[in-house]
């Protein structure tokens, strides 16, 4: 993939969850640094039409919580974004 070709898609990735942040009234994150595939998957189906369940990158996350200034509290999420993470967004 071409260099000018990957940024686009991570500014379209950073605006998604620009647009998932602001959608929500709440934003989960969970470390998932030994979680089996079964376990995760296992986890969606038990959850599905309750909670949105995305897994991104934290820099693109730190990205798009510097866009979401309007939301209180949401700069405090930066502490927790070590290692893979999943995020919630409750429907």
């Amino acid at each position: 993939m071409e260099q000018r070709q990957v940024l686009i898609k991570k500014a379209e990735e950073v605006k998604e969850i620009v647009n998932l942040i602001n959608k929500y009234k709440a934003v989960g994150i969970a470390d998932i640094h030994k979680v089996r595939a079964a376990q995760l998957q296992g986890l969606r189906k038990k959850l599905k039409g309750k909670v949105y369940m995305r897994v991104f990158k934290n820099n693109l996350v730190l990205r798009a919580l510097s866009q979401c200034k309007d939301k209180p509290n949401i700069e405090l999420l930066k502490d927790y974004l070590k290692g893979s993470n999943i995020f919630l967004f409750p429907l």
